[in-house]
C-alpha cells in the first residue's frame, strides 16, 4: 500500500503550551509615535503587512517584547489583475463573464499556475529575507467579500483552467465548451464534487505554502486569517462559495485566526463570543490554535472590550485587534488595551 508523506508539524506546536498570545494588527507606527511601548501595554505578538516589515520594525519589536508576523495576501488578485497579460486570471462566473469586483477586494482564477508560482515566489522572498516567526496567509478563499452585511458571493470559477483541472482531478465528465456551458452542467448535476474539488484546491494552496516553510523557514508559523462564519450562517457560504473546510485546512495550518469582525458584518457584538466558543467546538478534536482578530476601529471603548474578551472565549490561545493604529488614536481605547492585556499577562 503506498504511503502518503505528509509534512511535520513545526516544534512550536508540540512544545509545552505557549503563553497567551496578546497581539495587535498594523504597522505599530502610529502607537510609537504616540510614546507607546509595545511591553508597557502587555503585547508580545505584532501582525503586520508583510511589506511594511523592515530591520528597523523587527528590531524594535522584539526589543519591546514583541514576535513579529507577516500578513500576506493569497489569492488577492487586483494588482495582478491589471496587466493586460494576466487577463486569463480574472475569475469567471456562471454566465460565463468576468466575475466583477466587489467594493473593496478582487479575488482571482485560483488553478491559474502562473499567479500561484508568483505568489509562492514572493513568499520565500519574503521567509528568506525577513526574520519573521510566522506567516499567516489573508485572502485565502475563492473570489467573494464576507466582511460586508451584505456580502457578495458569486458564483466562480468556470474558465478553462478550473473546469480541465476539476474533471482531471475527479474523473468528473462536464458537457459543453464553454464557461456558461459548464458552469451550467456543474451546478445542475456535479454541485457535491465541485463544492468538494473546491475545498481542495485551497487546501493545496496552503500545503504549497507550507512547503515553502519547511524547506525555507522550518520554524516560522503558519497562520491563516479566516472566514469566521458558522455552518449555519450565509446557507452554509463558507464552504459552499469561499471553498473553506475546516478540518481539512485545521490540518495544514498551525493558527487559524477568525477574523470576528462584528461591525463590519453587521452584527452584535456577542457575535464575537458566539462565533468563537462555536469554532472551539467545531474543531474541539484538531490541534490547531485559535486567535481570533476582533474589531477595534469604528466602534466605542467599552464594545471593544467586550469583543476583546469575547475573542479570548472557548479555547482560543490568543486575540488582536484591527487595528493598533485605530486603538493608538484613541486615548479609552488605549486605556483598555493596556488594562486588559496587562491583567492576563499578571
Amino acid at each position: 500500500m503506498r504511503r502518503r508523506a505528509f509534512l511535520a508539524l513545526p516544534a512550536a506546536l508540540r512544545a509545552a503550551p505557549d503563553p497567551l498570545v496578546l497581539g495587535a494588527y498594523s504597522s505599530p507606527k502610529t502607537f510609537w509615535e504616540r510614546g507607546g511601548r509595545l511591553d508597557e501595554y502587555g503585547i508580545n505578538a505584532i501582525f503586520t503587512g508583510h511589506r511594511s516589515i523592515d530591520e528597523a520594525l523587527l528590531g524594535r519589536a522584539r526589543k519591546e517584547g514583541s514576535r513579529v508576523f507577516a500578513e500576506f495576501p493569497a489569492w488577492n488578485g487586483r494588482d495582478w489583475l491589471k496587466q493586460p497579460e494576466n487577463a486569463a486570471s480574472w475569475p469567471i462566473d456562471e454566465t460565463g463573464q468576468r466575475s466583477p469586483a466587489q467594493t473593496w477586494f478582487q479575488g482571482i482564477c485560483p488553478t491559474n499556475e502562473a499567479f500561484l508560482r508568483s505568489r509562492l515566489a514572493e513568499l520565500e522572498q519574503l521567509v528568506t529575507t525577513r526574520r519573521v516567526d510566522g506567516v499567516w496567509l489573508d485572502y485565502l478563499h475563492w473570489h467573494a467579500q464576507f466582511e460586508d452585511p451584505r456580502p457578495g458571493l458569486p458564483e466562480t470559477c468556470f474558465n478553462a483552467s478550473c473546469v480541465e483541472r476539476f474533471r482531471r482531478e475527479t474523473g468528473v465528465k462536464v458537457a459543453g465548451d464553454a464557461p456558461r456551458d459548464w458552469a451550467a452542467d456543474i451546478l445542475k448535476r456535479r454541485q457535491t464534487a465541485w463544492r468538494e474539488w473546491r475545498c481542495s484546491v485551497v487546501v493545496d494552496f496552503a500545503r504549497r505554502c507550507r512547503a515553502v516553510l519547511a524547506k525555507h523557514a522550518p520554524g516560522m508559523l503558519l497562520g491563516n486569517y479566516q472566514c469566521a462564519w458558522r455552518d449555519d450562517e450565509h446557507a452554509g457560504a463558507r464552504r459552499r462559495v469561499l471553498g473553506l473546510d475546516l478540518p481539512a485546512m485545521a490540518r495544514v495550518f498551525d493558527v487559524l485566526s477568525p477574523m470576528v469582525y462584528h461591525g463590519r458584518s453587521g452584527q452584535p457584538v456577542g457575535w464575537v463570543r458566539r462565533n468563537v466558543e462555536w469554532l472551539s467546538g467545531r474543531l474541539r478534536r484538531e490541534a490547531v490554535k485559535i486567535w481570533p482578530i476582533v474589531q477595534a476601529h469604528q466602534a466605542p471603548a467599552a464594545e471593544f472590550e467586550q469583543a476583546m474578551r469575547g475573542g479570548l472565549a472557548g479555547r482560543a490561545s490568543g486575540v488582536m485587534m484591527f487595528t493598533l493604529a485605530a486603538v493608538a488614536e484613541d486615548p479609552e481605547k488605549m486605556a483598555v488595551l493596556q488594562k486588559l492585556y496587562r491583567g492576563l499577562r499578571a
